[in-house]
This record gives C-alpha cells, structure tokens and sequence, in this order.
C-alpha cells in the first residue's frame, strides 16, 4: 500500500513512523529528515534577491543530493545542474531590482522503495537478492540524503 497526499512523516521512539502536517520551512540541507523520508518526484524550492550588479552572476551550490536540479529565474528555465562543479551562470536572466529563483529538486525512487534495512546503508548495487540478504539484515531503517547544501547568487567581475 503506497498512502499518497499532502503530509510530512515523523519517525517514532519505537523505530516506526506517523504522518504529520507537513512543515511551512524546512531546512533544504536534508528534505529527508524534514519528513520526506519516503518521498519521491519533485521538490520546488523559492527565494526572493534583489541584485543591481552589471557583472556576471552564477548560481553555486557546494553540495547536491538529488538527481538533478531544474533551475528557473523570474520565470524563465535557465538549464539544469546535475554534475560537479554546481554552478550555473544565470547573468542574462536577472533583473536590476527583485528577483525570484525556483530550484526543483527531482529525487530517485530510492527512499521509497529502498533497500531500507541493509547493514552496508548503501549498498553498490541493489537487486532482488539486496531485500532477501539475512545475514545484512537491520531492523533500522536507512535513507539517503535530498536537498541542497548552500546555494547562493555568486557576483563574478
């Protein structure tokens, strides 16, 4: 049973799991231990900037953990960041005065469908025999990190 909706998970003292109201911020570092544990699609994350600058302009972030990052500024598609060094130049889409960025965040199916109890947390590779392995069992649950570690508008002469 796949429960689908509106809502945050919250994990419990006893090793398992209740849904909650989903929070109004989170901190974008770990989405994962915001309560989407379980999530997979896509995440919109936005901020407002103001920026008067006749310099180059990049958008970079130190570390990424999704699939890929579909960037937008002011309502226009820049390009996508998926690959080291994350950076992209986003000078021909800024605005002397306010600014607006989307970041969608696109996840894997991994937290959803696992493997959620293997000792190794992350195993190499992950086939039928990975959810049958006893002797790499836990009762623990394992999730990997999504979000975003400190984006920022980089101002470059």
């Amino acid at each position: 049973i796949y429960v689908i909706g509106d809502f945050a998970v919250k994990r419990i003292s006893d090793g398992g799991f209740i849904l909650t109201a989903e929070k109004t911020m989170v901190n974008v570092e770990n989405l994962t231990e915001e309560g989407y544990m379980f999530y997979a699609g896509k995440i919109l994350l936005k901020k407002k900037f103001n920026l008067d600058t006749d310099n180059r302009v990049f958008l970079e972030i130190d570390e990424l953990n999704a699939i890929i990052a579909e960037i937008y500024i002011n309502n226009m598609h820049v390009g996508e960041i998926f690959k080291h060094p994350y950076r992209l130049e986003i000078t021909n889409y800024i605005k002397r005065d306010e600014n607006e960025i989307n970041i969608i965040l696109v996840n894997s199916l991994r937290n959803l469908l696992g493997p959620h109890h293997h000792k190794s947390k992350e195993p190499l590779s992950v086939g039928p025999k990975t959810f049958e392995d006893i002797l790499n069992w836990t009762d623990k649950y394992y999730f990997v990190p999504f979000g975003i570690k400190n984006a920022r508008i980089v101002i470059r002469a």
